[in-house]
């Protein structure tokens, strides 16, 4: 009667509200809110267990060793006020006021042209005897030009570090034993170089315009390929694993493009024709793990912003019949595995091994493979090295790459922290960022390559751009410094 007599009106909405008050629903949400919510947090305030957590936080957390793994400016602030950081900074000081500084300009554009050329270059043209060359000069451009900044000479200085590790390895060890974690050591060169390079909106599109192009021209590459010889595309890769790994590594920040950056109506135009391309690329390569990961994109991309929901629309009608083959095959692999049990420990295992893309399996082989019971390096036949020396080098080298490993999880962190707490400018790129990651992980609990010399790059740009929108973010929301890592800071010494 209540609400019949105002249905219309503003009676009827007060008579809603009556209902509501009087019904059983707003007794239990009284009861929720006032009476068994505050006596829950008073019961935790009380406990031991509480008591016991804030005994862990004050005596184990903030204890100064514990501290300087998980609490990253803290860690910055030892390292810059250390004597160790202070002696490498005056000696490359000393060296970059002897180089000459290049009368070319440096431009973000340089290494976003050197990723475009990694992505596109045919596999028979792709060489390390080209690759290596090119990247020791592009740094040592870098340098030449940023010698009087502060980017300038941390950058040489992790050149430094990472090529003496490289030359240390090289003449210990067999070269067939460290090819892979001398690439390795290279992409890391490259990830700080586009951090560097990469410090505005300005410097982001040029790379984003880079990985856009050739996202377009490979997923059209393999899309037609598919369509003529009617076999799995590879476009001119090895495999079309390797091809539809470097896909969802672009995809995200490919797609995001043309909604940050093009103007009107276009943007809508540009970004269904990579969302289409790119779909169909992927379900041309007949990889269930390029598939399971790119929904995996697609769906946080949705997640966080509701007005891409419009662009499956254009995907309804196109590629189905590959698709549902393509999810037929994921699912046959999956029950082949055995009951539920077994499928969900073995997801939890590739979760563990396989993590963000980084096969732990993979990098504890390279870790074993580097001994000094496999043989010797350049100058093992001349000079006489201690195994001491020898694993000293190993293990501090593994140091290093758990700590790369845990920086790669704060990323992500923070590229989830971002679309909840960031600048609004910068939610759409984190989102990128984060479906990048969660995308590749998903898609390597089935296959990988991500040890493929042309992919670790890729990987690691990807990551060093999401470390810029990291920053950027962070400085845009006044943060102090951002978070202290490396690199942050103003370019003026």
């Amino acid at each position: 009667m209540i609400v019949m007599n105002g249905i219309n009106g503003t009676n009827g909405i007060n008579g809603l509200k009556e209902l509501y008050r009087e019904s059983c629903l707003s007794r239990m949400v009284y009861l929720l809110m006032n009476r068994i919510i505050p006596y829950v947090r008073q019961q935790l305030l009380e406990s031991r267990v509480w008591r016991l957590w804030l005994w862990f936080e004050r005596a184990v957390l903030n204890f100064p060793l514990v501290r300087i793994f998980w609490d990253t400016p803290y860690t910055a602030e030892i390292w810059y006020k250390s004597r160790f950081y202070g002696f490498l900074t005056a000696h490359t000081e000393k060296i970059t006021r002897r180089m000459g500084q290049s009368a070319i300009a440096y431009d973000c554009g340089f290494a976003a042209v050197f990723l475009g050329a990694v992505i596109l270059l045919p596999d028979r043209l792709w060489s390390g005897f080209f690759f290596v060359p090119a990247l020791i000069g592009l740094s040592i451009f870098y340098i030449s030009c940023n010698a009087r900044n502060r980017s300038g000479t941390m950058f040489m200085i992790i050149c430094s570090v990472v090529f003496v590790f490289i030359v240390l390895f090289l003449l210990l060890f067999p070269l067939s034993t460290v090819t892979t974690l001398f690439y390795l050591l290279l992409s890391f060169i490259f990830f700080f170089l586009v951090s560097f390079s990469v410090k505005s909106r300005g410097d982001l599109e040029k790379f984003m315009l880079i990985i856009f192009g050739a996202a377009a021209i490979l997923c059209t590459i393999g899309f037609v390929q598919n369509l003529v010889t009617d076999k799995a595309a590879t476009a001119y890769f090895a495999d079309s694993v390797r091809f539809g790994e470097i896909i969802i590594l672009m995809f995200p920040f490919a797609f995001t493009y043309p909604m940050e950056y093009v103007h009107r109506r276009r943007r809508y135009l540009y970004a269904g024709f990579i969302f289409i391309i790119a779909f169909n690329a992927i379900v041309a390569t007949r990889s269930r793990a390029a598939y399971i990961g790119f929904l995996i994109e697609l769906a946080i991309l949705l997640i966080t912003d509701k007005k891409h929901a419009p662009f499956i629309i254009l995907l309804i009608p196109l590629g189905l019949g590959s698709l549902a083959g393509n999810l037929r095959e994921a699912l046959a692999a999956t029950t082949r595995h055995g009951n539920v049990i077994t499928n969900v420990t073995s997801l939890f295992k590739n979760f563990w091994d396989f993590g963000f893309g980084v096969n732990t399996d993979r990098f504890m082989a390279i870790y074993n493979s580097v001994s000094p019971d496999r043989g010797g390096g350049v100058f093992s036949n001349i000079i006489n090295v201690s195994p001491v020396y020898i694993n000293f080098i190993i293990d501090i080298g593994a140091v290093i790459l758990v700590v790369f490993l845990i920086y790669i999880l704060k990323i992500a962190h923070s590229a989830l922290t971002s679309l909840l707490f960031g600048d609004k400018r910068y939610k759409k790129l984190s989102a990128a960022g984060l479906a990048m990651l969660i995308g590749l992980s998903v898609s390597s609990f089935f296959e990988s390559t991500m040890f493929d010399p042309r992919i670790m790059l890729i990987y690691w740009a990807m990551i060093g751009m999401l470390r810029s929108v990291r920053i950027m973010n962070l400085s845009a929301v006044g943060a102090d410094e951002g978070d202290g890592e490396l690199g942050n800071f103003n370019d003026k010494k």
